[in-house]
């Protein structure tokens, strides 16, 4: 027969139970840490002017030296694409050439956001941001509505 612990004493179902609260508390701080987050609202932008889509990550790593990938749709269509310290244009959607531009003063931080100039009613849809390196890979989506079509 297995003798199974005697836990009728307070003091020690009492530290057991902290014990196991402490543990859940530092699964949700670490479910949490690097959590890469967009807008949670969907934005609204009028035909003609810029739009401002702010994407960061939760923990602050420093994102010099990743991929962060701002897309449309899917991760494959590159509205704006930082990698290796920087910018490459000729992997971008033709449709975003000359119409977004990345705004990187805090990117040591792990915060950055994509300016998108002269909004046209085909710029509405679902957009996102991807931060990647080696160690590290996430991303969030959020939705742009146009008015003023």
């Amino acid at each position: 027969m297995v003798n199974m612990p005697d836990f009728s004493h307070s003091s020690q179902s009492s530290f057991l139970f902290n014990c196991l609260l402490f543990l859940l508390c530092l699964m949700e701080l670490n479910a949490e840490e690097g959590k890469v987050i967009g807008h949670r609202e969907p934005i609204l932008a009028m035909v003609g002017e810029e739009v401002e889509f702010p994407c960061y990550i939760s923990s602050t790593l420093d994102a010099e030296d990743m991929e962060i990938r701002f897309f449309r749709n899917k991760v494959s269509e590159i509205v704006f694409i930082y990698q290796d310290r920087q910018e490459l244009f000729n992997k971008q959607m033709v449709e975003y050439r000359d119409r977004a531009h990345l705004v990187k003063d805090y990117i040591q931080e792990g915060s950055v956001s994509l300016r998108l100039f002269h909004i046209i009613p085909a710029d509405e849809g679902q957009y996102g941001c991807l931060f990647q390196s080696k160690d590290f890979s996430n991303s969030a989506t959020w939705e742009l509505e146009v008015a003023g079509r």
